[in-house]
């Protein structure tokens, strides 16, 4: 084939697209698509070269066309899955091989797509510790196409030649973007990695060199469709950085119909315009070890430095040197290499497939078998781990999945006597729930009813927010907190009681004015109402710090290092917008229980023989409910 400069322009503005996106950089949210490109590239430049064979000889030499594919794709790989695999037993804790040798093995075999999807791996959630080798999730797409393309065409131009094949692949984008639409409604999992769904955008790109041109396209018709293939791109990363978008379906026709003009216009005669930057073209010649090696390191150094976008951007700058070199030591000497005998490459290839998958299989016997050697060893620390009551019941907190109102009454009260008819309701997130343990305790002793309405990860803030472990707006817990409102006006409880976690990426500002707004929907449902000041946050994970220092040392006594100075935690901005938020409201006071947590000015992971803190941030539940007497003596009277 006549070389594309253009294309390899192309190929650099997609893989920096990618990067930008999972760099979490502003304005390339929607940067994720630039897979999508890759997707019509591979599908133009696959189908011309067999499309070219097919005209030459009537047939594909099949050996030859997949020892292109092991020399092109099998070296850069096998480097990254062997350096990504001792990358996350450097880093990751040994609890979190199991799921990342899982992926391996399936990626050493091509098919980590179908691992992702069957395993109900959302691409957008973003956990804590993620999949280093969740990216290599389009590798399996395309090697999937890879096995069938070659033996579609040819089927298609014994047909009936080229225009047969013509046809037949422009069908096969047309059902396959339908197919693709439909099941982004039904299986959005299922649509985002497996190759049915995806294979219309490379059938996409296969037609544009078997459609046939038989009129000039006069230089500014080209360049205005360069343009407006830049254009397309460029509203994706803007326009599906928004998170109520459910991709692919059609929103994925933004990416795949930019690509495909900017390839349909650049085999016209004329300048690539942007397409010719000698940046896009340098990264095109690198994109696909960048690509390789971008995702690990990125997700790795949020692992080691949450949020840190200097640390973000380190793992770029190596990114791009280990591509670079990547390129330059592995892909390139084995591109150059002759084809002579090319059922030797496809049986290596098979060969160092199979290896790797044993290998990883391998690791993930020794991930399970350290992870039961560590466990008696931290049997004592999480036996000490325990949640509220109210998660026993799945209804009670249903996180994300769902907007629906189900009110749990943990105390029923008592009718008549001591506290009779005093109702106590505790509307919020998580943060909330921790306390219920404690107000449970109260509530039985005084006679008091007690119900909990809580939903995870959904702030008592009148403000929509993008939920970083969904990457999307939270827009069921906009519509439960309504409901919520409602339930509370039209029940009047005596107290009401309302917490939220200061993790949400709201300003003071956010913060006063949205539970100002809150608090005027309520319009004095309650007679009382106490707004839980948020607890602190630690900058480690109590179990994990907890579970180190014992591995290490053996002692339980004293965990020094896993303690925090609550100046430094205390979410003092948050309260202090809270407190400003109730002024003029007689009825309405923040109550700061932080003091009560972290006695003498620390917060400890672990005090008197028990966790305090089960995670980060959430206390655990012993430790709440032994705070009840002293909550109650802050607490309105009745």
């Amino acid at each position: 084939m006549r070389f594309r400069g253009d294309i390899e322009g192309l190929r650099g503005v997609a893989i920096l697209m990618v990067v930008l996106s999972h760099a979490k950089l502003p304005l390339f949210g929607g940067g994720f698509v630039g897979v999508d490109v890759f997707f019509v590239i591979s599908g133009y430049l696959i189908t011309s070269l067999l499309q070219q064979e097919l005209r030459e000889r009537q047939r594909v030499d099949a050996w030859a066309f997949y020892a292109r594919r092991v020399r092109r794709l099998l070296p850069a790989a096998t480097a990254m899955l062997l350096g990504t695999a001792a990358l996350a037993v450097l880093v990751l804790p040994a609890q979190a091989w199991q799921a990342q040798a899982d992926a391996a093995r399936w990626t050493a075999a091509w098919s980590s797509n179908v691992f992702f999807a069957l395993s109900d791996i959302d691409y957008f959630e973003r956990s804590a510790i993620p999949n280093l080798f969740l990216h290599t999730w389009s590798l399996g797409v395309e090697e999937q196409f890879y096995l069938l393309w070659p033996w579609l065409l040819l089927a298609a131009w014994r047909i009936g030649g080229g225009r047969a094949s013509g046809r037949i692949v422009c069908g096969v984008a047309i059902v396959g973007f339908a197919a693709c639409v439909i099941a982004t409604r039904s299986v959005p999992i299922q649509a985002y990695y497996q190759m049915p769904f995806r294979l219309w955008q490379l059938a996409l790109g296969g037609a544009l060199c078997l459609v046939p041109q038989s009129v000039a396209m006069p230089p500014r018709a080209a360049a205005a469709m360069r343009w407006s293939g830049a254009g397309l791109l460029v509203a994706s990363c803007l326009l599906l950085s928004r998170q109520d978008v459910v991709y692919p379906g059609f929103w994925a026709l933004l990416p795949t119909a930019g690509a495909a003009l900017a390839i349909a216009a650049g085999s016209v005669d004329g300048a690539p315009v942007f397409l010719g930057n000698r940046v896009f073209r340098a990264l095109g010649r690198i994109s696909y070890s960048w690509y390789l090696w971008h995702w690990p390191l990125l997700a790795v150094a949020d692992v080691a430095y949450p949020g840190d976008a200097m640390a973000r951007a380190i793992a770029i700058s190596a990114s791009v040197a280990i591509a670079w070199l990547s390129y330059r030591f592995i892909e390139r000497p084995f591109r150059s290499m002759a084809t002579r005998r090319p059922w030797g490459w496809v049986t290596a290839g098979l060969l160092i497939s199979a290896a790797l998958a044993c290998a990883a299989l391998g690791w993930a016997n020794v991930a399970r078998e350290r992870a039961a050697r560590e466990a008696h060893s931290v049997r004592f620390i999480t036996a000490t781990r325990s949640y509220p009551d109210l998660y026993r019941s799945k209804e009670c907190d249903e996180w994300i999945r769902a907007d629906r109102l189900v009110p749990c009454v943990l105390v029923a009260g008592e009718a008549s006597g001591r506290g009779g008819g005093f109702t106590v309701l505790m509307i919020g997130d998580s943060v909330a729930a921790q306390w219920s343990p404690a107000f449970t305790a109260i509530a039985a002793r005084a006679g008091w009813k007690f119900v909990v309405l809580t939903k995870s990860a959904c702030p008592m803030v009148e403000r929509p927010f993008v939920y970083e472990k969904i990457n999307r707006r939270n827009t069921a817990c906009e519509r439960w907190r309504a409901r919520a409102v409602a339930f509370a006006r039209e029940m009047r409880p005596d107290l009401l009681v309302l917490g939220s976690s200061a993790a949400y990426p709201f300003s003071s500002q956010q913060w006063q004015e949205g539970t100002s707004d809150l608090l005027r929907d309520l319009n004095g449902a309650a007679r009382h109402t106490v707004i839980l000041a948020p607890t602190p946050v630690l900058p480690f994970s109590a179990v994990e710090c907890v579970t180190r220092v014992y591995e290490r040392t053996g002692r339980v006594a004293r965990f020094a290092e896993c303690s925090a100075p609550l100046a430094d935690v205390d979410p003092e901005d948050t309260r202090a917008a809270l407190v400003a938020a109730t002024r003029g409201m007689p009825t309405v006071s923040v109550l700061d229980l932080n003091p009560l947590i972290c006695p003498r000015g620390r917060c400890d992971a672990w005090r008197d023989g028990r966790l305090v803190f089960r995670d980060s941030q959430h206390l655990n539940a012993p430790v709440a409910a032994s705070l009840a007497p002293q909550i109650r003596m802050r607490l309105p009277s009745p």
